[in-house]
């Protein structure tokens, strides 16, 4: 999963929440991406807490951000395909409770 700003243009505003949230990626580096209509935030399977979070930022500073889902096809290509905001949530609810769930089956385990 992805996420991509909707605008090529590095306001002051999505700079700072980029910021707050990879304080280790340059300031020019992050300047390059969103010039580049790049992702500046992906991740392999699991969500970390940073993007519904950082989604959440952008949203409330009026940046619009287009969420995609990457893969690799049977060609070996990396292939690309918009995400909605529904599909991200349903995903994150489901993370969840599969995580609530491993959480409740070590303490029973535990507990025998």
């Amino acid at each position: 999963m992805g996420m991509k700003l909707g605008d090529t243009k590095a306001d002051a505003a999505a700079l700072r929440i980029l910021r707050r949230r990879f304080p280790n990626i340059p300031l020019s580096e992050m300047k390059s991406r969103i010039a580049g209509h790049e992702d500046v935030y992906s991740c392999d399977g699991g969500i970390d807490g940073r993007k519904p979070k950082m989604e959440r930022e952008l949203a409330q500073a009026n940046i619009r951000v287009e969420r995609y889902e990457e893969w690799t096809g049977g060609d070996g290509a990396r292939k690309a395909a918009p995400l909605s905001r529904e599909y991200l949530y349903n995903f994150l609810h489901r993370y969840g409770e599969i995580s609530r769930q491993a959480d409740r089956d070590i303490d029973n385990e535990s507990a025998e």
